[in-house]
């Protein structure tokens, strides 16, 4: 492939290249063009673009014949195992994250209506601080009873 010049947009094999203006005698017929590309090529031929056979191939959609489909061996019983604990593993993570963050800010929104803080809240409570803060920043899952005697309401959807 050569880069080309404007004497070379009407030759059959004048090609884009990205932003390059290409010949693509060579990738068509498989024999050296034997001269420069541009106003002194002798091979130029008018007409429309000539596509190779290998061109043509690649752009037809693969036969059915050529499409290989393998099957997967099973997993042995110990893996099949492992694989579906760590598959519930990520799901129950992955739901404690967003209950955790739905639960983190209903009760910031309550904390800044009332003015309560964790420690005021824990005393209302009756439960340690670690608690309440567990339920702010771990995701650990809130007793909306006890909450529900401060005037907290549980939201919809926890």
């Amino acid at each position: 492939m050569s880069i080309c010049d404007k004497s070379c947009v009407k030759c059959a094999y004048f090609s884009h290249a990205g932003s390059y203006e290409t010949c693509d005698f060579f990738l068509i017929t498989r024999e050296r063009r034997g001269c420069p590309a541009g106003k002194d090529c002798v091979r130029r031929t008018a007409g429309e673009k000539i596509i190779s056979i290998d061109q043509r191939s690649f752009l037809r959609p693969p036969e059915k014949s050529e499409v290989v489909v393998t099957a997967r061996a099973p997993l042995p019983p110990e893996a099949a195992a492992q694989a579906n604990r760590e598959q519930h593993r990520r799901y129950y993570a992955r739901m404690k994250n967003e209950l955790g963050g739905r639960q983190r800010a209903a009760l910031q929104a309550f904390k800044q209506e009332t003015g309560y803080t964790n420690r005021k809240l824990a005393l209302a409570l009756g439960l340690s601080l670690p608690t309440v803060n567990g339920w702010m920043t771990e995701g650990r899952p809130a007793n909306w009873k006890k909450l529900e005697t401060v005037g907290c309401k549980k939201p919809e959807g926890l």
